[in-house]
């Protein structure tokens, strides 16, 4: 070794058992997310989280090239409109830079959209955000396999909170009613008293997951529609 180079270290040998290693990589890293046909026009970028992992399939390397890792994401995801093709072509690009020390890859994206809601009353428009979760992963020799994720968050009724209610409620009816002889004249004026009603169930946050898997295609619009279709199923 003249002066001036270095040695490879992910091929420098190593005192330890050899091992292969099932995943290692870069997690939840900062980068700009392109989107085309986004609600409201146009293209836009939004923030996004992006980690991306390999195996070390290699026993006689002592790890990975990280900097590879960011390199392929950094060249290609912020410049490009997100697709199919851009994390397949971000996929190999990870497989061709570690050349035999890995054999799979798995890229993970998570951003948010905004989509324009109507309010349930006056009608007027406002601005919803949705999380998006793709997964690709590709193996060397093998086709580039994608999930996607949304999550809707709607509002729901307690279970527990609504069977406690309803078992107050009927223990009030029984005390209000006993001894007396009902009449459906009767019941409906008590059901009608405010006061009547000894307890109402709270409503809580809930998040619907939807995972769309093994998907060879999407778009932007594939993700407005999943929202829209989980929230009208949603609708009383």
């Amino acid at each position: 070794m003249t002066i001036g180079q270095l040695p490879d270290i992910a091929f420098a040998p190593s005192q330890l058992e050899a091992l292969a290693i099932n995943k290692v990589g870069i997690s939840s890293v900062d980068f700009p997310v392109l989107l085309c046909q986004y609600p409201g026009g146009g293209t836009d970028k939004v923030p996004g989280k992006v980690s991306v992992f390999v195996d070390l399939s290699d026993v006689r390397a002592r790890g990975v090239h990280m900097s590879r890792l960011y390199e392929a994401v950094g060249q290609q995801l912020p410049y490009r409109p997100l697709s199919t093709e851009l994390l397949g072509d971000i996929c190999e690009q990870v497989l061709e830079g570690h050349g035999t020390l890995s054999s799979r890859v798995e890229l993970s994206l998570t951003f948010d959209i905004l989509i324009p809601r109507q309010s349930l009353l006056s009608g007027k428009t406002g601005w919803r955000s949705y999380p998006i979760h793709v997964t690709a992963k590709m193996e060397k020799g093998s086709k580039l396999l994608i999930d996607c994720q949304v999550v809707v968050t709607y509002s729901s009724t307690c279970p527990c909170s609504a069977a406690l209610s309803r078992q107050l409620n009927q223990e009030a009816f029984r005390e209000h009613f006993k001894g007396d002889s009902i009449t459906l004249a009767a019941v409906e004026d008590w059901l009608i008293n405010e006061s009547s009603v000894a307890a109402t169930p709270h409503a809580q946050r809930s998040f619907a997951e939807v995972t769309h898997g093994d998907l060879r295609d999407f778009a932007l619009t594939d993700f407005i529609q999943i929202i829209d279709e989980v929230e009208a199923s949603a609708d009383p």
